[in-house]
């Protein structure tokens, strides 16, 4: 059988691997962002070269997707636009068949306004805005400046949500500030991503800006090559550059822990209309750091390497989430879903590995699990007051509908439209309707899945509008399902990791996997089990072809024996994790 040919989507610069040559020259559809491109192979690699690398050693990039047929969206031969096959949906993924973007791995920047943000999009099932990386974009620090100020609030009208009483949760003490700025990590964090972006370091003062950004767009180019799979594969990187990047990054190293030496963060956001996206370049810099950081300490066996690395990005994916719109929330998802796997397919199978290491990196798992605030509830919150702000500011003029239509480029509705609706808008009653909504969210987000209907987001939406609470329904009610799946699938892969890692450490300890996962679980002085957060039971264990393996029964809720995956909700199945080779 022929080697996968590897492409790159034109749209978000993900590389795909492609199993069949005959595509090559097709318009296929990206898994990663769903969008079209025709297909291009990369230029081949010597055989010379191709040598070098070793088919034992780990990946440097996991995330290399591999397209099937499904995803092919235009053949010469084809003799039906409808031709193409559907693939069934999990349960609780939303009626769309677009796939949430990947912010980190795939190289694409999704600038949006949180849940309130999909307001700017062309259609309700359309997906969200992405901007590749060689596509300009409009990126500022300062929704992460530790000191940002709020916009004014627009002028009190008689009616408007001042007069009401029945907030869906305390605002006020939400919007709080409740570190004290000597204990606060937020000021520190802007000097790190200014080592690792251009952008950061040009809109961040400072002696030689301009050399600092020069620097820092050459150690970001620097991070992005040592990420490329095929470089690594081919030699092109050998081991000795591979090691002067690691020890280039001493000062961006040396910023993060001084950042990180404070006991907790709290990042202001701006929730307004105006809210701009934060770097996500260079939290995903930072990511890919890690991940080239962890990956030379398995080379090395350099443990002491690989467990600071790892703790410094999980505390990373940590402080973005307070007070964070959903966008931030799906960023630490994904910064977790990195390193994570990193962890599962790396570190756990690494050389020399010890018992006392998988205690030290369980205790750093755990304390991840424990510590991180709740996705849902913080990002709902935050989605609530940016939507309540640009609310008020509509009502009272601040923000006109043909402002709000031109931030987003392209509205779900022209500015005319807009505006005539507001014109007879009955405004405490959609202000009530997104107390009501917000309430109905919050209340849901404390559920499982198991214990919501399969449609409820559906049914939410479809209620608000039966009661003509068009603008709640915008500004907090597309792909509310999808959000809820991404933050039970994070969840779920910490417990899994953990899981995985007590596996690991029983099989150092007695040469021989567990038979059962609550015995590793308790040799690890784990004394309470790990929940699956879809289901509300244990996790599951099995032992397949030899391999320990650790699974949740996904969306479906249907326990398939870990032996379907489910391929991150792409088909029904379990979310399985195993120990690598």
């Amino acid at each position: 059988m022929a080697a996968p040919i590897t492409v790159v989507c034109t749209n978000c610069s993900a590389k795909l691997s492609l199993k069949d040559a005959d595509k090559i020259g097709q318009k296929i559809r990206c898994p990663k962002c769903s969008e079209p491109f025709v297909a291009q192979a990369l230029k081949a690699v010597s055989p010379a070269r191709s040598k070098v690398s070793k088919p034992s050693e780990p990946e440097l990039d996991d995330y290399e997707e591999e397209l099937d047929e499904e995803e092919i969206v235009e053949r010469p031969s084809s003799k039906s636009k409808n031709s193409r096959g559907k693939k069934k949906g999990k349960r609780g993924s939303g009626t769309s068949n677009n796939q949430m973007p990947l912010l980190i791995g795939a190289g694409v920047v999704v600038l949006v306004l949180g849940l309130g943000g999909w307001l700017l999009l062309k259609g309700k099932s359309t997906p969200p805005a992405v901007v590749a990386e060689n596509q300009t974009t409009s990126v500022t620090n300062a929704a992460l400046q530790p000191a940002a100020t709020l916009p004014a609030p627009g002028p009190a009208v008689a009616g408007g949500p001042a007069a009401l009483s029945n907030e869906p949760f305390d605002v006020p003490a939400f919007l709080a500030d409740r570190v004290a700025p000597q204990d606060n990590a937020a000021g520190l964090y802007p000097e790190v991503f200014s080592e690792v972006n251009e952008d950061v370091a040009a809109a961040n003062p400072a002696p030689a800006r301009e050399n600092r950004v020069a620097a820092a767009k050459n150690f970001r180019l620097a991070i992005d090559i040592a990420s490329d799979p095929d470089k690594i594969r081919s030699g092109a990187i050998s081991p000795i550059q591979l090691e002067k990047l690691v020890n280039l990054a001493q000062p961006v190293i040396t910023k993060m822990t001084a950042a990180q030496s404070k006991p907790d963060c709290e990042l202001k956001y701006n929730h307004h209309f105006n809210f701009t996206v934060a770097p996500i370049k260079p939290l995903e810099s930072l990511t890919r750091l890690c991940n080239i950081e962890t990956f030379f300490a398995r080379q090395k066996g350099d443990w002491g390497r690989a467990k600071s690395s790892i703790a410094r990005t999980l505390r990373l994916s940590r402080d973005l989430r307070r007070r964070a719109p959903m966008i931030f929330q799906m960023v630490s998802a994904n910064i977790d879903t990195v390193i994570l796997t990193r962890i599962v397919d790396c570190t756990l199978s690494q050389p020399g590995l010890t018992v006392d290491q998988t205690d030290q990196l369980m205790a750093l798992l755990v304390e991840h699990q424990q510590r991180g605030l709740d996705g849902l509830h913080e990002g709902l919150r935050s989605e609530y007051v940016i939507a309540k702000n640009t609310m008020e500011d509509l009502q009272s003029g601040r923000l006109t509908p043909q402002k709000l239509i031109d931030m987003g480029g392209n509205g779900m509705t022209s500015a005319p439209q807009l505006e005539a609706e507001l014109r007879n808008k009955n405004w405490p009653a959609e202000f009530a309707a997104l107390n009501r909504m917000t309430s109905e969210l919050l209340s849901n987000a404390s559920k499982l899945p198991a214990e919501l209907p399969a449609d409820w987001a559906a049914k939410l939406i479809a209620k608000m509008q039966a009661e003509n609470a068009t603008l709640a329904v915008m500004l907090m009610g597309s792909r509310i399902d999808q959000y809820f799946l991404a933050i039970n699938r994070d969840k779920a892969r910490v417990a899994l990791t953990i899981a995985l890692t007590a596996v690991r450490r029983y099989q150092l300890a007695h040469g021989m996997v567990p038979a059962d996962l609550p015995v590793a679980l308790q040799e690890a002085k784990l004394t309470t089990p790990l929940i699956d957060p879809f289901s509300g039971q244990p996790l599951r264990y099995a032992i397949l072809n030899g391999k320990p393996t650790a699974y949740s029964v996904g969306s479906d809720l249907i326990d398939q024996g870990g032996k379907i995956d489910w391929q991150n909700g792409k088909q029904p199945g379990d979310f399985i994790l195993t120990i690598a080779d």
